[in-house]
């Protein structure tokens, strides 16, 4: 089974922290923020994320084994360009690009797209 991992951006550095808990606190000081529980190499601690920017991971690299998030922008060949949302009606990660069809993230192959 693959692990939850979510990604955000740190609310004082604004540098992005990944981790593997979510927290959205229903407290109106906390207003349009959550908490990632950020990994070893960044942080052990809860960090305050902007919550416009949270995506989970979709389980997929790119061909640079980078991880890709909900939310990603992927450059493909010839330089098109997709980004990565979640389609609620098949549950699953799909690549949208202008001018082309929305197709899932396992149509294009691992090593097809990078994360731009």
């Amino acid at each position: 089974m693959q692990k939850l991992m979510f990604r955000g951006k740190d609310v004082k550095t604004g540098e992005w922290i990944v981790g593997d808990g979510i927290h959205f606190p229903k407290s109106e000081r906390y207003n349009g923020t959550c908490w990632i529980d950020g990994m070893a190499e960044q942080s052990n601690d809860w960090v305050q994320v902007e919550g416009g920017t949270v995506g989970i991971w979709t389980g997929q690299y790119d061909k640079n084994k980078k991880m890709i998030f909900e939310g990603d922008i992927l450059r493909g060949y010839w330089g098109t360009k997709f980004t990565v949302v979640y389609d609620e009606d098949y549950l699953q990660f799909i690549a949208k690009g202008v001018g082309f069809p929305a197709r899932e993230l396992s149509y294009f192959g691992s090593y097809s797209y990078l994360v731009v």
